[in-house]
């Protein structure tokens, strides 16, 4: 595959990803918000989310994961002028999941997140790994 292929597939992925997580981080925000007692512990929709829904942790992870969303959209239309943040967004996402996996582990309650919210961590970093073209490709279109 050439580079530019490459960086063109690598540009798609973070477009998808950056929208898909906008639409998902900005929907549980939502949710925060308005907080739904079927969300709340003991509640059919709890697994959504980690905590009770009034965790106002969980309200200012959104806010980040919501503005990173924004960042990985716009750096799409830019990689290789956004390498440093690209870099950033695999390592953060790996720490993020790393640090998840014990406590799914730890709380049944929590289980549910070994294929939710962790694999949704480790998606970006994976595949930005794989993806990534050779940063000396420009785009030309």
């Amino acid at each position: 595959m050439s580079d530019q292929s490459r960086l063109h597939l690598f540009q798609k992925f973070l477009a998808i990803y950056g929208w898909l997580s906008l639409a998902l981080f900005g929907g549980l925000m939502i949710g925060f918000i308005v907080q739904p007692a079927s969300w709340d512990v003991g509640g059919r929709w709890h697994w959504l989310i980690w905590d009770s829904i009034e965790d106002r942790v969980a309200q200012m992870l959104l806010a980040v994961y919501v503005v990173w969303s924004i960042f990985i959209i716009r750096a799409a239309r830019d990689p290789v002028a956004n390498k440093t943040f690209i870099d950033f967004t695999v390592w953060a996402n790996i720490a993020h999941g790393l640090s998840m996996i014990p406590h799914a582990l730890m709380g049944p309650e929590y289980r549910m997140k070994l294929l939710t919210d962790i694999p949704w961590v480790f998606l970006p970093a994976i595949a930005l790994v794989v993806l990534r073209p050779s940063f000396t490709a420009r785009k030309t279109a």
